[in-house]
């Protein structure tokens, strides 16, 4: 319900946002953010956002865009959902019971007064917005992580009593957080702030904040009057001059009256209930005791700033007597310092290993040995039968995380930015590593094989092979023989029966990627996708269009070590998965237990193309013929022949910024042409819309007068559609390169947007 509140304020405050001012081009803020000096070198995060109102207007003065929300069925939807949350929200304030602060701040929100604040709430947005937080904060999330970590290590997984899902040891609860955890948590600094305008707009936000500060004491606290009155004597005005004010709000964990509070709580409980909260008090009395809570809201060097911690000593930002900007990673930053900026953000190496999806992903894989045991327990087998593979599982599991750490959660500062230009954003990404680098790039040959005119592509090169794939190859080979050798023990399943057959196949296909596909394979590879090929008549069962429709090509395009590895590879999967397909032979008309022919080959410039057979039984257009063209140098799987005799050759695509220039050291480059998405979807619609207005549905649409539906009627739908290709016009294209800079990994982008422009200054 709290997620409804909040998001019920944040569609009327973008609402209000249109009502603000236009701002004048005087108002485009260029260089670095002045919040940028706040943070202190110990930062474990800083994230800015600025010319927020520069993003507004580009979105909400753009004409195609305008047409799209002045669509009544775009209208109809915003109204709907307005007032579905405002529903939802209402039920809920009637149905639950919810605190009387909450109830009081949501009706101050949606009564006359709150929305006469929203217009300058927008305003403190449209300009800059800034939050860091401490050392302390990553620490603390550390610590949690570590903690994660030492409950799954207590938590055994044994099958429930019933047979159905899973119970821990003994049916005990879960495992509770440890006192050391809990009594080592403090309260980090953390620091959010918005750029005022000037002292207007700092009048007019202090009115909003005295007007806060009064309703909080009057109005919002409803806990015991002890209670209330020592937090309301707590919060104190400390006003240090006119542009220095801050309301700070300072409990203590030895002072708070704790009595008071278990009273209120044990008002309604009978003898049990009123032991355990008296316990449970008296535990979190000792944990707390020592610790402070400080909250500050107020000015500050031209900014509204608002932060959370312990130190009372600390409450508002000021100027880092060394900050955060001064290490090395900001060094591109600071190069770019006279930039129109839109967005910095910044993590130390702490908090970016603590929440990257390496760390995310750890608790699910070390849940992973007992996972494992569950397959077994319950079964005829012996459990020394299945300890050697529960053993290796275990050891398994380490080495992933361990791996899966060295290579993709590296230790390193990552410090992203982006900037505006006339007719853009350009965006970079560092990831600076702590230790030296084994990476370096060379110029992606694969872009020279992604066509001329790609509608889509991205383009990697692997980093160099420690032998890592492998190991894992190899361990996973082991564990595969393991477990069917179990599998066969319980079961005394035949090794001539069908699992044996399946286990067979299953087990060639798997020899075959490890001694012939992955070592066939060079370094680079690429996904690719045009609309180079068109058809008139896609389909025999639908009509001929008159232009011919572009139809989207999808190819994945592999750099080889050694080609003839490749097909042999190619032929060891075809013989494997073939009698599979026998049962399914007289629906493309083979005879009764026959599968597929051999694939038709057909000679290319430098190669051949493999054309797989029994495609022609779905109908569509004949040169759809998905197939393998190679070459001594080149894989390309595709859906098109056409396409991979093209994507065999070297072309030279003419590239937007950063790719310009194909020969250019990388490490990955992708790009999206947004303009053959829109003519593809254009085109398609062209064809359609005849079509469905000859349908009957169409014709046996409601009469205009009729009772207004909810859902868009099929013309609106249409022009919804041609709407939203409009849309995605306004941004052409989007490209992006990777490269190796000073240690660090650099991922640099361009986003065109014609419609924005600059100040000629800027």
């Amino acid at each position: 319900m709290f997620f409804k509140l909040v998001h019920s304020c944040f569609v009327t405050l973008l609402a209000a946002a249109t009502a603000v001012a236009q701002p004048t081009a005087g108002e485009i803020q260029a260089g670095l953010p002045p919040s940028l000096q706040f943070a202190p070198d110990s930062a474990s995060f800083f994230y800015a956002l600025t010319n927020n109102r520069l993003k507004w207007d580009a979105v909400a003065d753009n004409a195609a865009i305008e047409r799209l929300m002045a669509m009544p069925v775009v209208q109809r939807a915003v109204a709907e959902a307005r007032t579905q949350i405002a529903a939802d929200i209402e039920q809920d304030l009637q149905e639950n019971e919810v605190p009387s602060w909450l109830l009081s701040a949501y009706e101050f929100w949606v009564g006359k007064e709150g929305q006469s604040y929203l217009p300058t709430l927008a305003n403190l947005a449209s300009r800059e917005l800034f939050i860091f937080a401490d050392q302390d904060f990553a620490e603390q999330l550390a610590a949690y992580n570590a903690e994660v970590v030492t409950q799954l290590s207590k938590l055994r997984l044994d099958p429930s009593p019933d047979g159905e899902g899973v119970a821990t040891e003994n049916d005990a609860p879960a495992p509770v957080w440890s006192e050391r955890f809990i009594r080592d948590l403090n309260v980090p600094r953390i620091v959010a702030g918005a750029k005022l305008s000037g002292a207007q707009d700092q009048a007019r936000v202090r009115e909003m904040l005295s007007m806060f500060a009064t309703k909080f004491r009057n109005e919002l606290l409803d806990l015991s009057e002890a209670e209330n009155r020592y937090i309301s004597d707590s919060l104190q005005l400390q006003d240090l001059g006119e542009n220095d004010q801050r309301w700070v709000l300072h409990l203590r964990g030895d002072e708070y009256p704790w009595d008071a509070a278990i009273q209120r709580h044990q008002a309604a409980s009978d003898p049990d209930e009123a032991a355990e909260i008296q316990r449970q008090y008296t535990v979190f009395r000792d944990l707390v005791a020592g610790k402070s809570l400080v909250v500050s809201v107020g000015f500050t060097d031209g900014y509204l700033f608002a932060s959370i911690g312990h130190d009372p000593d600390d409450v508002a930002p000021t100027k880092a007597d060394q900050p955060l900007y001064r290490r090395g990673v900001f060094k591109p930053l600071l190069e770019n310092r006279s930039k129109t900026f839109s967005a910095i953000a910044y993590q130390n190496s702490l908090l970016k290993q603590q929440t990257s999806w390496v760390t995310r992903l750890s608790v699910y894989i070390r849940l992973l040995p007992g996972l494992a045991k569950l397959a077994f327990v319950g079964t005829e087998l012996e459990p020394t039968s299945y300890q050697p593979l529960m053993d290796d599982v275990e050891q398994d599991a380490e080495m992933l995380l361990a791996d899966l750490n060295r290579l993709y959660n590296p230790a390193g500062d990552q410090l992203a930015f982006s900037f505006f230009f006339n007719g853009g954003i350009a965006g970079y990404n560092y990831h600076r590593h702590t230790n030296p680098m084994s990476v370096s790039a060379q110029p992606l040959v694969s872009l020279q094989h992604v066509g001329e005119h790609p509608a889509l592509f991205n383009a990697v090169a692997d980093w160099e092979d420690d032998g890592t794939l492998d190991k894992w190859l190899n361990r996973i080979e082991q564990r595969a023989e393991q477990v069917m050798d179990l599998y066969v023990e319980s079961s005394g399943a035949s090794a001539s029966g069908p699992a044996q057959a399946m286990t067979t196949g299953l087990a060639e296909l798997f020899r075959a990627t490890k001694d012939d596909l992955l070592p066939s394979l060079g370094n680079e590879s690429a996904f690719v996708l045009d609309f180079q090929h068109r058809s008139h008549q896609w389909h025999p069962a639908m009509p001929a269009a008159e232009q011919a429709l572009p139809m989207p090509a999808v190819a994945l395009v592999y750099d080889l070590a050694n080609a003839e590895q490749h097909r042999r590879a190619w032929q060891r999967f075809y013989e494997t998965i073939n009698p599979l397909l026998a049962p399914f032979g007289p629906l493309m008309g083979l005879p009764p237990g026959q599968g597929l022919p051999p694939a038709s080959e057909t000679s290319i410039p430098d190669g051949v193309f493999l054309r797989l057979p029994g495609v022609a039984v779905l109908g569509i257009d004949p040169s759809f013929a998905p197939g393998l063209a190679i070459t001594d140098q080149w894989a390309i799987y595709t859906l098109f022949p056409s396409q991979g005799v093209d994507l065999a050759e070297p072309h030279a695509p003419q590239l937007p910024p950063p790719l310009g220039d194909v020969g250019r050291p990388l490490i990955a480059a992708s790009h999206v042409d947004v303009l053959q998405f829109a003519d593809a979807l254009q085109a398609w619609l062209d064809y359609a819309v005849p079509l469905i207005k000859q349908s009957d549905r169409y014709q046996n649409q409601p009469p205009e007068d009729a009772e207004a539906s909810k859902a868009p009627n099929i013309d609106e739908t249409i022009d919804l559609l041609g709407n939203v290709i409009e849309v995605m016009r306004q941004i052409p294209s989007y490209t992006q390169a990777t490269y190796v800079q000073d240690n660090s990994v650099v991922t640099q982008s361009v986003i065109q947007v014609p419609s924005l422009r600059l100040s000629p200054a800027k």
